[in-house]
Order: structure tokens, then C-alpha cells, then sequence
């Protein structure tokens, strides 16, 4: 699969659970994703700050790399690759 970088903010549909963040749909540049599946998940630092980074599908199994950032309290879209 051939990622593409975006790097552009986004808005997500999400549940803050205990312990932790479950992307459920986004919106990039004006069109909704549903998350079908959360293929990966990780975090790291960034100073004292925290990274939620996840790895996630739609339906028609194009794949994306969303953010959220603890020190903004804002999510990004990282990458993107299309089937």
C-alpha cells in the first residue's frame, strides 16, 4: 500500500474511554469517513505532551493515519493511502 502525507487538520467523531480514545468517524476537507476498523494503535511523546496516533479503515478499505494531540487537544489526519 502506498501512503500519501496529508498532514491537515480534521474533525472526529470519537469516544474517550477508559483508557483511551476510539475513533469512530472523521471529516477531511469537507466529506465524512466512517472508521470500520482500527487497525493499529500507539502512542508517543512530544515533550510532556501525549500523542494518540491511530491507524484506521473505511468500508471500501482505504487506510488512514489520524492524531490526536494532547498538547492542542486537535486531531489531524497523518497520512492516507486508497485502494
Amino acid at each position: 500500500m502506498n501512503y500519501q502525507p496529508v498532514n491537515e487538520p480534521i474533525t472526529v467523531d470519537c469516544l474517550f474511554k477508559n483508557p483511551g480514545i476510539l475513533p469512530k468517524a472523521f471529516v477531511w476537507r469537507n466529506r465524512a469517513y466512517q472508521v470500520t476498523n482500527i487497525n493499529g494503535q500507539w502512542q508517543r511523546r512530544e515533550g510532556k505532551f501525549l500523542v494518540y496516533c491511530f491507524a484506521v479503515s473505511d468500508a471500501h478499505s482505504n487506510t488512514y493515519e489520524i492524531e490526536f494531540n494532547t498538547k492542542d487537544m486537535r486531531w489531524r489526519l497523518i497520512k492516507v493511502a486508497f485502494e
